[in-house]
């Protein structure tokens, strides 16, 4: 089809607000779309932005499209767009991160395409509630890395509609196997990794700032470009390090601790993540230790109540931290301190109750084998006809997932 009849498609869509340019072959989205400016005299029509800017179907399904600006940024000017279908573009591999400002967006179909990324920003969407990305090489590689749950046969496809606009509904998830077990939709799915990623970018262009702005101040660099990008590079490899956005995040917090206290090229092209995330962890650790001391106070406080003297708490907790060095030894303390300490507060010794821990540790671990023992029994009475080394394996993976107490 020619060039008039995507003319006349557009003109028909600023009556109605849906445009379906299926099959036409194109390699990129009409500009007619997005020109400023209205010229009868033109062999096509060009459109201002806010007549096609309440346009709320997009269809530009088995086309051609291919190369970065086959879908060009001027579309986040459709800010009333609902609905977009790119699907069956065999050459599409990416989408616009501008397609942000299409805030109402509730449908994107870009499956059986060559689509390899979804722009981030994507995630703060919140009204969208389908994303069809199958049949693509970024479906295929999201399931191997885990991002997707893998689909059976009878699963329900990855596109899902909904019965209603209604702003404020929930995304529906779905049952596999038992009703009681609740498994994201897909898009829930791609929404969630899409929002994990963003907040991980947006945590490092905080920490990028910071470290650039005010704690080296790199305008005053002889070379600030090349010290800029030098302070970003160094910062990538850290961010390798620290995969979860609460780490990043204390990692920003703590950034003047953590980093060198001056700047030179020299030292940052050599900077050792592995010692700043060694660095980070010793931090922590100190941090939570002074967290749980002052846990572990209270819980004293409340054991003994009035009948203990409170100027003595805080050596008593010194005391008992010299014998029990480990973080989790403390934890399982404060979880069952009215089991370990004495009746009495002068009673309390920091290697008795070091003993003590360990006493009930032991004790734990082996009302758990014995419990583990007797699951053991009645499975292999339940799968007689299996290989014992087979229900062994089984028991040990299903018993990983409980506690005895």
């Amino acid at each position: 089809m020619g060039r008039r009849s995507v003319a006349s498609q557009v003109e028909e869509a600023k009556k109605h607000g849906m445009l379906h340019l299926i099959q036409y072959q194109l390699t990129h989205v009409p500009p007619e779309l997005f020109l400023v400016g209205s010229s009868k005299s033109s062999s096509a029509s060009s459109t201002s932005p806010g007549e096609l800017a309440t346009l709320v179907r997009l269809d530009l399904s088995f086309n051609q499209l291919e190369g970065l600006q086959a879908i060009p940024d001027a579309i986040g000017s459709l800010v009333e767009l609902r609905e977009l279908y790119v699907n069956n573009n065999p050459s599409l591999k990416q989408l616009p991160s501008t397609l942000v400002h299409c805030t109402k967006l509730q449908v994107l179909d870009a499956s059986s395409s060559a689509l390899n990324a979804l722009p981030q920003e994507l995630g703060r969407l919140q009204h969208l509630r389908v994303i069809n990305i199958e049949d693509t090489p970024l479906q295929r590689r999201w399931e191997v890395k885990g991002h997707l749950l893998r689909r059976n046969e009878d699963d329900d496809p990855l596109i899902f509609s909904f019965e209603n606009s209604d702003n404020n509904a929930q995304p529906a998830s779905t049952t596999i196997g038992s009703p009681n077990k609740v498994v994201p939709t897909p898009c829930q799915q791609i929404l969630r990794k899409l929002r994990r990623k963003d907040e991980r970018e947006q945590l490092k262009l905080e920490l990028y700032d910071l470290l650039r702005d005010k704690t080296y101040r790199l305008e005053r660099h002889d070379n600030s470009v090349e010290a800029s990008a030098v302070l970003r590079k160094a910062i990538h490899s850290v961010l390798k390090l620290f995969p979860q956005a609460t780490e990043v995040r204390s990692l920003l917090r703590n950034a003047e601790r953590l980093f060198p206290q001056k700047f030179s090229i020299q030292v940052f092209e050599k900077l050792d993540a592995a010692r700043v995330r060694r660095e980070f962890d010793v931090l922590r650790t100190a941090t939570e230790r002074k967290k749980r001391a002052a846990d572990l106070e209270l819980k004293i406080r409340n054991l003994y109540f009035d009948r203990i003297d409170p100027t003595t708490v805080e050596g008593m907790v010194h005391q008992i931290y010299d014998h029990l060095p480990e973080l989790a030894d403390i934890k399982f303390l404060i979880k069952y301190a009215p089991r370990l300490f004495p009746k009495e507060a002068r009673q309390v010794n920091g290697a008795q109750i070091q003993r003590d821990v360990v006493a009930l540790q032991q004790q734990f671990e082996r009302e758990r084998a014995a419990a583990v023992d007797k699951l053991l029994i009645a499975v292999k009475t339940l799968y007689s006809d299996t290989e014992p080394e087979s229900v062994r394996t089984l028991v040990s993976s299903v018993a990983a997932l409980f506690k005895v107490r």
